[in-house]
Parts: structure tokens; sequence; C-alpha cells
């Protein structure tokens, strides 16, 4: 079961989300997924992160999928989101003060994407960027063990061959990303924005379900 709250103004910046351990979602955690095979062998605090942006290079970044990790708690998902651009400093200041409250981080493709992105913004703003202990980049662990077996690596196609989920057809594209942002900001309207919220979703919930299987195939997180 999860919950969830939120402001219900425009310009609300973050909503947070609970799954209790007891009742994890076929649907975004697999058939496979096992809390208490998971609790046991990943027995460090996490914090998996997934960012969203207006483009390649040093552009704006509005929306930051956050999953918290602590063995024998629910996981604790928050999106913060920047209603428009003038957010953004607001948005980068309260991420680098969540994952500065954990030092051991996960992504997918986040050290040659997520993590570069977000501490240029950092230094634009003037925020003070954390810095981790050990980060996994989960597409590097694909890549050594499944690049083979694999059409490519891209986390959909990771989640349909070795996860058995699926996103069904009103997943966003990333190429629509940046233009539906802009379109939000000129008129605030929510069927723009929520897919684009939906897929960070699925796209951080996936990364817990990929390093489940990792987790049985050995890998450890010291």
């Amino acid at each position: 079961m999860s919950t969830r709250a939120a402001s219900g103004d425009r310009r609300a910046d973050h909503i947070t989300e609970a799954f209790d351990s007891g009742a994890m979602s076929v649907e975004l955690f697999g058939e496979d997924f096992d809390w208490s095979r998971f609790s046991a062998s990943v027995e460090r605090e996490l914090v998996f992160l997934d960012i969203e942006t207006c483009g390649l290079g040093d552009t704006l970044i509005f929306l930051v999928g956050i999953l918290r990790y602590r063995p024998g708690e629910p996981l604790r998902f928050e999106s913060v989101f920047a209603a428009d651009p003038s957010r953004e400093p607001e948005l980068v200041d309260r991420v680098a003060a969540r994952l500065g409250e954990v030092d051991r981080w996960v992504s997918f493709n986040g050290a040659c994407f997520d993590l570069p992105r977000l501490r240029k913004r950092a230094l634009r703003h003037g925020v003070a960027f954390p810095e981790f202990r050990t980060h996994v980049d989960l597409l590097h662990e694909v890549r050594r063990r499944w690049k083979r077996d694999l059409p490519n690596c891209r986390l959909s196609t990771v989640e349909r061959r070795l996860l058995g989920l699926e996103r069904g057809p009103f997943d966003v594209p990333g190429s629509e990303v940046p233009g539906r942002y802009w379109d939000w900001v000129t008129t605030g309207r929510s069927e723009l924005i929520e897919p684009i919220r939906e897929h960070n979703r699925r796209d951080v919930l996936a990364m817990i379900a990929l390093l489940h299987r990792l987790a049985g195939e050995g890998l450890l997180i010291e």
C-alpha cells in the first residue's frame, strides 16, 4: 500500500509516498520482488535518484525523484518539482539536502548524466552539493552481466526483459519531456506534467527492483 501527500497549490514542489514492505505492488516491483530477501541482502541505507531535464547539456532540471531505503523500514519516495524555472534553485537545494543525508547513492546512468548535471546546476545556484561514499550506477552493472543478452541496455528494455515490468502505452517518450514542461509553465495543465511525474516515479522504483535482481546475482554494496 502507498500513501501520498501534496499541497494542492500549482506551485507545490514535492510529493511524498511511502511503500509498506508488506505490500509491494507487482505492477511496480515485479512478481519476483521479495522484500524480506532484499532487506536481508542489502544491509546499507541507500538513496536512489533520477532527474528530468529540459535537454542535454547544462540545462534546467525541473523534476527529481528520490527513493530512500532504510533496512526494515518502508520505502520513502519523494518527487521534487520546479513548477516554473525560478524554482530550480529551491529544487537543487532540497535534492542536495536529501542526498547529504545518505552517503550511498544508486542511479541508472547517473555517473554520466544525473550527477554531473546536478553538480553543474548546484554550482550555478551557489548550492553546496554533497559527496558520496559509494555510487552504484546500475547501467554499468547491467552492461557487465547482460550486454550480450539484451538488444540494448536502456532502462525500459531492462524492465521488460529482466524484471517483467511494462510501462504501457501512456508512458512519455524522453523526446517529449522538455516540450511538455514548457507547455506546463505556460498553461498549468496537469495532463502535461503528471505523465512525466509517473515516468520518473517508475524509473526510480524500477531501480530498486533491478537492485533486487542484482543482489541475487551477487552484487554487494560496501
